[in-house]
């Protein structure tokens, strides 16, 4: 059916147990679909089966006393690949990864949360790495055709140990999001410590140096982004306050990037 697609609908849902690795799983078998008309303006539906597995059944996790954690793991990716998706909306490249813990020339735990920019024609990733306390920091890594990359040999941005930043970057600083605005590179990125997460901002010439502005957000609120542009004459960033346990995306504007 060829359908003018007008929203995602629950068409079924279906309780039941599954066994796996000596341990029964609650599971909830999904069918999901686009409702829609198609040209004749007939109203219909099409969709897949999503299974999703719970956390196993509590008699079952009693009697056997497997990790559930690796259980439940493992039971999801069984069951949940039986979901009929074709289609990726990037294309992975078969090199990957193109960073690992391995690549990084000074002692950490782990490398992600780059943030990406091209300048006169190199790929410039600024990278969060773990470091062996669970601290982070901001690494530079160089590239000439945006797969290969030179890391430097120490981090180029690290927590402030003196200063009004100093008490707010106790814990690490985090996910860089990198952003040309107005003939300069800003760097939105999260100072760590006791009082939670905050949104600070930076601006760079050259990556090697940060000049640190302000801190521009309360706790708790991370991951945060600025456009490009203003909108409506008025600064604009993505950013992600928390409220408990829950994250949500939201816009702000600012006068000056800061307030």
């Amino acid at each position: 059916m060829q359908s003018q697609m007008h929203g995602l609908a629950i068409i079924s849902m279906l309780g039941k147990k599954v066994s796996y690795e000596g341990l029964e799983h609650r599971t909830f078998e999904m069918s999901f679909g686009f409702v829609g008309e198609d040209k004749a303006g007939k109203k219909g539906e099409t969709g897949n089966a999503l299974v999703l597995s719970m956390e196993p059944d509590a008699a079952s996790r009693s009697r056997n006393q497997k990790s559930c954690g690796r259980s439940i793991v493992n039971c999801s990716k069984r069951v949940i690949m039986t979901a009929r998706f074709r289609h990726d909306v990037v294309r992975r490249w078969e090199g990957n990864p193109a960073i690992s813990a391995e690549d990084i020339p000074f002692p950490c735990n782990t490398v992600f949360n780059a943030a990406a920019v091209k300048i006169d024609g190199k790929y410039i990733l600024l990278l969060r790495v773990e470091d062996l306390r669970g601290h982070s920091v901001l690494a530079l890594a160089e590239s000439d055709d945006g797969l290969h990359f030179d890391i430097h040999d120490e981090p180029v941005m690290t927590p402030a140990t003196e200063g009004p930043f100093a008490k707010y970057e106790r814990k690490g600083i985090e996910d860089p999001r990198v952003t040309f605005l107005e003939g300069t590179y800003y760097v939105i990125y999260t100072a760590v410590s006791d009082f939670g997460p905050r949104l600070a901002l930076a601006r760079t010439a050259d990556f090697h140096s940060f000049e640190r502005i302000a801190l521009i957000s309360q706790p708790d609120n991370k991951d945060a982004a600025l456009f490009s542009r203003k909108i409506g004459g008025r600064y604009a960033r993505l950013d992600r306050p928390m409220t408990g346990t829950c994250g949500h995306i939201w816009i702000s504007y600012s006068d000056d990037l800061i307030n």
